[in-house]
């Protein structure tokens, strides 16, 4: 993690997205480095709201991003009580990827011992994701 680059990006690209994240992340770095805590900096997949399965369906890259209701919840479990020995770390969140893994989960598994169990469209009622 760099912040120096991070912000550099935040600069260079002032889309809410970004900077929230950027800002989100860096604070939580600077509170772990000031006060001597753990943070983990989770960057989730796509957990799709009511009335966005359809649009993820859609989209064949955004099966890719798809994180279950169970994999989160799995997550943020493994987030909250893995004997973590790192003062900041950035991690990604999703499920299983159906052709491309978009993001490296590796550091996840290593940091906090956590692998994603579901695919697209695990966890969600058939009918939501359905064409219309």
């Amino acid at each position: 993690f760099s912040s120096r680059r991070r912000h550099t990006r935040c600069l260079s690209d002032w889309s809410s997205d970004v900077c929230s994240s950027d800002l989100a992340e860096a604070i939580g770095q600077g509170y772990a480095e000031t006060h001597g805590l753990t943070v983990i900096a989770a960057r989730l997949g796509w957990c799709p709201r009511p009335g966005q399965e359809r649009e993820v369906a859609s989209l064949d890259w955004a099966k890719d991003l798809y994180l279950s209701p169970g994999d989160a919840g799995r997550f943020f479990h493994a987030a909250a009580t893995a004997p973590v020995k790192v003062r900041f770390a950035v991690v990604y969140a999703t499920s299983r990827h159906l052709v491309l893994p978009r993001f490296d989960l590796g550091p996840t598994r290593e940091l906090l011992g956590w692998s994603p169990r579901d695919k697209w469209p695990d966890g969600l009622p058939s009918e939501s994701y359905l064409p219309a």
